[in-house]
């Protein structure tokens, strides 16, 4: 059995850390706290754990090994967050940092790697969600006496650029709409255009979400393909808050007579017909659509228009920068969009058409005028 020799000592270290040692089998092992006071308490626990021979020695666990413990033990996050974890983990982190001791990582080991792969062609918000991933690891490590500080937390950071929005003007959407008509996929870019949808919420759109006697549609999870294996999963929604939206009687009439379609092909004596998710938009066997398919068709069609800049996405912002042109509830618009607060909303589109403020001068000028005219 193991055996500590020292009752172990505490020295302060900068205005909030206080550290403690005790000998291990003629190796010091240290503890660190924000008070003396704590860091006893922590030399008497380890104490105990190796009188009791529960006392695993730590010190030289490599990194790589501490982010499979910590993805293992640690982590309660989503599916499609816990697999983007394991790929930055897999495919970045431990190839470059892995071998390193964790209590020998330092903030240039990690500054050096960033650079890096900004070098190499990451973005600065791959670079961003990476950070955050192994901040996590080491943050957990250090909340369990592992390290006695973050070494991410001095690393420099690139400035995230928020992607610019390619909206439809308004010129633009009759011939859209017009592009879209003989497309095997009109019906998906006719509802992401009028209700704001993200794609995969409406490739994960399912027909007991839809309610034909209240015109709505409950918005709870989402479609969405998993870059490890690339196969396809229901997974929760981005901010992991269900909404309910009601959209236009046009968009509910689309849906209705896709559901008709769909019933009609249940019936024939096909074997190939199956929709077994009850999906709304399925392709011609009732399997779910495939996301690339849906966006080469889609860059195909906003080429044809003259937007080749245009991604699948922007056709939610279509809808929140036509929806504010038509004089929408700019709290109605948040909530039918799913963000967390109306000021997301104003400061995401808060960026008014030349239209709009005209629109605004026209209404307070006509105010003044019936002033004038009350006199």
């Amino acid at each position: 059995m193991k055996r500590s020799n020292e009752e172990g000592n505490v020295r302060k270290r900068g205005q909030a850390c206080w550290e403690g040692s005790v000998m291990i089998e003629g190796q010091r092992r240290y503890v660190y706290g924000k008070s003396s006071q704590e860091v006893r308490k922590k030399i008497a626990a380890l104490t105990l754990k190796v009188d009791l021979g529960l006392y695993v020695d730590e010190s030289d666990m490599l990194l790589r090994d501490w982010l499979t413990q910590w993805i293992e033990s640690y982590i309660n996050v989503k599916d499609s967050t816990l697999t983007r974890y394991m790929i930055d983990v897999e495919q970045h982190i431990s190839p470059a940092l892995g071998d390193i001791p964790l209590c020998d990582l330092r903030t240039t080991h990690i500054q050096l790697f960033y650079n890096h792969l900004l070098k190499s062609g990451m973005s600065a918000k791959s670079l961003k969600n990476l950070h955050g991933v192994l901040h996590e690891a080491l943050e957990r490590a250090v909340l369990i006496d592992l390290i006695p500080k973050n070494a991410s937390n001095a690393c420099v950071l690139p400035k995230v650029k928020q992607a610019e929005m390619h909206p439809l003007k308004e010129e633009d959407v009759p011939r859209f709409l017009d592009a879209i008509r003989d497309d095997i996929f009109c019906d998906v870019y006719y509802v992401a255009l009028f209700t704001g949808m993200r794609q995969g919420e409406i490739l994960g759109l399912t027909w007991d979400n839809v309610s034909f006697d209240q015109q709505t549609i409950l918005i709870s999870h989402q479609l969405q393909r998993v870059r490890k294996n690339r196969e396809y999963h229901f997974t929760d929604l981005k901010n992991g808050r269900a909404r309910i939206i009601q959209p236009p009687p046009e968009v509910m009439t689309v849906l209705k007579k896709i559901q008709n379609t769909q019933k009609s092909l249940k019936e024939l004596p096909d074997e190939n017909w199956r929709n077994e998710f009850n999906l709304v938009f399925v392709n011609k066997k009732g399997q779910h659509l495939s996301c690339m398919t849906i966006y080469h068709h889609f860059k195909n069609i906003v080429d044809s228009i003259g937007r080749p800049e245009m991604r699948f996405h922007d056709l939610r912002h279509s809808y929140a920068v036509l929806s504010l042109q038509t004089g929408a509830c700019i709290k109605c618009l948040s909530a039918s969009l799913g963000h967390a607060t109306t000021a997301f909303t104003l400061d995401r589109y808060g960026h008014t058409t030349d239209r709009m403020r005209q629109d605004a001068a026209d209404r307070m000028s006509a105010y003044i005028q019936s002033l004038s005219s009350n006199k």
